[in-house]
């Protein structure tokens, strides 16, 4: 892969691939981190990117796994969890929050696996089909995790909407 061509298929996703290690790290700094990894990987690979059918599929896996291997490193897993369930038990946290802030936390507080896929339809608009690819998972299997979600945030909407 020439320069010109790396700078047309990799740099021009670089914005994406920055908003999926966000919404999985959580901080700017951490993101920034993962897609300067993910860039710098991807640059000494690059001859052997073009064997490759979706390079932005291989470039959000890249990511996405390098994001999840970062929290398991930090535990800042464990922390998230914590925080979930010091959420979970102070219901009064959601007063004064808009309709919008009450779902991001909702969305944050879904299993991972259901996050990133959530992120990657609702947010970056990808098709079931390409997020298959991009979790290594079968059509059905992504389409089961968006109605679980979405069903998830609906009613956690509905028990904490109602509470305000």
């Amino acid at each position: 892969m020439e320069d010109l061509q790396f700078r047309n298929q990799v740099y021009s996703k670089a914005d994406k691939l920055y908003r999926i290690a966000l919404r999985i790290l959580g901080n700017t700094e951490d993101a920034e981190d993962a897609l300067s990894f993910v860039m710098t990987k991807a640059w000494e690979s690059r001859k052997s990117l073009s064997k490759y059918e979706s390079i932005e599929a291989v470039l959000v896996q890249t990511i996405k796994n390098h994001a999840i291997d970062q929290l398991r490193k930090s535990k800042r897993l464990r922390e998230f969890h914590s925080e979930e369930t010091s959420i979970a038990k102070n219901p009064g946290v959601f007063k004064h929050k808009s309709k919008h802030e009450i779902v991001q936390e909702i969305i944050n507080q879904l299993p991972e696996k259901q996050r990133i896929i959530i992120h990657l339809r609702m947010v970056e608009g990808y098709s079931m089909q390409q997020i298959a690819e991009i979790m290594d998972e079968k059509v059905n299997t992504i389409e089961a995790n968006v109605s679980r979600a979405r069903k998830k945030i609906r009613e956690g909407y509905e028990k904490r909407y109602q509470r305000n």
